[in-house]
């Protein structure tokens, strides 16, 4: 049996169970070369970001959980903590990655987890399709552990779950529009590609998205539509 081996299915399916993983002893370096201590070497994290409760982390926290989930990848643009016990069960924390170019798109970097387990990283159908290009993690016990596709499309609660999340998403950045408005434009470049995806796929998220969506004009300044709107509403006679 290849350690490497079984330590990459542990690291899969094992990362977060809520329950400490030994696996083997830890190893040191002594007189040039490594030997085992005594000590348990603990492969998971049994208390991981998404389970505790939002206001006792700092974005430390979530950009170190980013880390863990996603070694060298650069820090993200913000994150998202979900947190809903009703009308179903839902934890997690999603981050808007920074995409430098399309050749950085890749799907499947959600993580689906059904009470710290982890079931699957292909979460088309369960969160809306922009929102695939996200990254973290997802927890809960009401989505179906049987997920192929047509079943889940058929699942009330998934349709429920998605609604959800995609709200969630608008109203955080709503907010981060209003909080911080020169913030929200200085990444715009970077998030566009979400939210006008997002927009051109999903009419309610484009009703939300229209107060926050900028347009860049040649001179680099951003307007909202409304904006630009009362902006050219002389000269736009047509």
């Amino acid at each position: 049996l290849e350690q490497n081996k079984i330590a990459e299915l542990l690291n899969k399916y094992c990362k977060f169970l809520p329950i400490p993983i030994a696996f083997g002893k830890k190893k040191e370096w002594k007189d040039g070369k490594e030997v085992e201590t005594s000590e348990d070497n603990i492969i998971n994290n049994p208390t991981p970001a998404w389970t505790k409760n939002p206001a006792d982390l700092k974005d430390e926290d979530y950009e170190k959980f980013y880390n863990e989930l996603y070694p060298y990848s650069e820090p993200p643009l913000f994150h998202i903590h979900l947190n809903v016990d009703y009308p179903f069960n839902l934890t997690g924390i999603l981050y808007f990655p920074k995409i430098k170019n399309n050749m950085e798109l890749r799907r499947n970097k959600i993580q689906l987890y059904c009470n710290q387990v982890f079931v699957t990283d292909a979460v088309e159908g369960i969160v809306p399709e922009f929102l695939t290009l996200l990254h973290g993690v997802i927890d809960s016990p009401d989505i179906p552990l049987n997920v192929s596709r047509s079943y889940l499309q058929e699942d009330s609660n998934v349709k429920k779950i998605s609604n959800h999340i995609s709200k969630k998403v608008s109203d955080r950045l709503q907010e981060l529009f209003k909080e911080d408005r020169n913030n929200f434009e200085s990444k715009w470049d970077y998030l566009k590609l979400f939210i006008e995806y997002g927009m051109l796929s999903e009419e309610k998220f484009y009703e939300r998205a229209e107060k926050f969506a900028l347009l860049k004009n040649v001179d680099d300044k951003y307007f909202t539509f409304e904006e630009y709107k009362t902006l050219i509403s002389e000269n736009q006679t047509d």
